[in-house]
């Protein structure tokens, strides 16, 4: 039996008695249809529907090969995963106080270099975001999420690994999020407000070319639900 990925189709090419009639049912089950000896799945959830089959086979004890094509895809998501193990470490030390000081320092010293000063605790929880990348923050109102934010943003700016912020939020959060982003950083910068208004009008912002992009989108709830696939386009495009 080999197993085979094909664009966002996982595939399963049969030999006689390569499976027992339950373990067809099971393969069934997870929303595989039969086309004479093979089996195949349309997903769009591919690597954790690799993974399910891939860890079924092996509890059932199925004897399968996997194409050149697939093994590269494990390989990746074994590597994503490794990777996502080592952000959760780093961001556990770092909340335990076990920071790495040739880096702390250095970003304490980026810091220094903003005009609004972060109290110790929003320090820390900037270093964080920083070191690993993705993150949430759930602190109270009031206590410096968006400079926060902000600050880590203008480091990234800094190391040519980011261009733009897009913010989701009531519209009572646009007029703080520009005023905020000027006293942190003493910039004043391109802002785009998608919010209302006739979505035709809204598409010209979304399809600007890379030297006419905002730093700073603004958004609601509702038009992000209404002009989501306009902002997928807008955060993939180049330059961004």
């Amino acid at each position: 039996m080999i197993l085979d990925v094909q664009q966002n189709i996982i595939q399963i090419s049969l030999i006689k008695d390569d499976l027992k009639k339950y373990q067809i049912s099971q393969l069934i089950f997870y929303g595989f249809s039969s086309l004479g000896n093979r089996m195949q799945l349309k997903t769009d959830e591919l690597n954790r529907d690799i993974l399910k089959i891939v860890n079924y086979f092996q509890q059932e004890k199925i004897n399968f090969t996997i194409t050149d094509n697939l093994s590269k895809i494990l390989t990746s998501i074994t590597t994503k995963k490794e990777k996502l193990a080592e952000v959760f470490n780093l961001g556990k030390k770092i909340k335990d106080g076990i920071i790495e000081k040739s880096s702390f320092d250095e970003f304490n010293e980026f810091l220094k270099t903003l005009p609004r000063k972060l109290k110790t605790h929003q320090t820390k929880a900037a270093y964080h975001l920083y070191s690993i990348k993705n993150g949430a923050n759930f602190s109270v109102p009031g206590s410096g999420k968006t400079s926060v934010v902000i600050s880590v943003y203008e480091k990234l700016k800094l190391e040519g690994k980011c261009n733009l912020i897009f913010v989701v939020g009531p519209p009572s959060s646009f007029q703080p999020w520009q005023r905020e982003f000027y006293e942190t950083t003493g910039r004043k910068i391109e802002t785009s407000i998608l919010s209302g208004g006739s979505k035709s009008k809204r598409k010209s912002e979304y399809y600007n070319s890379a030297l006419a992009l905002s730093e700073l989108y603004l958004s609601t709830f509702q038009t992000l639900m209404n002009d989501y696939l306009d902002v997928i386009k807008l955060l993939n495009q180049n330059g961004v």
